[in-house]
C-alpha cells in the first residue's frame, strides 16, 4: 500500500507541473486561462480549417472583451477605494442601487 501512496503522490505532481507548463503556453499567447471574470466576455477564437468530431469548428482558446456595463461597475469600485469608502460601504451602496453582483451577471450570459 505504501508503493501506491509514493507513485500516486509522484504522478500527481508531475499532472501539476503538466497543467501549470499548459497554462503557461496559453498566458504567453495572450489568451485566456479560464474562468469568469467580472467586466469581461469571454470570446472564443475558432479555426476556420478544422473541425471538431461534431463538425463544429475547433476552438484555439479564448479572449477576454470588456464587457461595458459590468467594466463601469469595477470602475466604480476602484474609485470609491481609492476616494476613502470601504469595501463594506461599497458594496452596500451597489446593494442599494440594485446593482448586480458577478454572480447574477453571469447566470443571465450565455457564456
Amino acid at each position: 500500500m505504501a508503493t501506491h501512496g509514493i507513485v500516486d503522490s509522484l504522478y500527481i505532481k508531475e499532472l501539476a507541473k503538466k497543467t501549470h507548463r499548459g497554462m503557461e503556453g496559453v498566458a504567453i499567447r495572450g489568451l485566456h486561462t479560464g474562468g469568469r471574470c467580472f467586466g469581461y466576455v469571454s470570446n472564443p477564437i475558432e479555426d476556420p480549417t478544422m473541425t471538431d468530431q461534431y463538425g463544429r469548428p475547433k476552438i484555439l482558446g479564448t479572449r477576454l472583451e470588456i464587457e461595458p456595463e459590468q467594466a463601469e461597475a469595477v470602475r466604480r469600485i476602484f474609485r470609491e477605494r481609492a476616494s476613502g469608502l470601504s469595501l463594506r460601504a461599497i458594496a452596500k451602496r451597489l446593494n442599494a442601487e440594485r446593482v448586480l453582483s458577478p454572480k447574477f451577471c453571469f447566470l443571465d450570459s450565455n457564456n
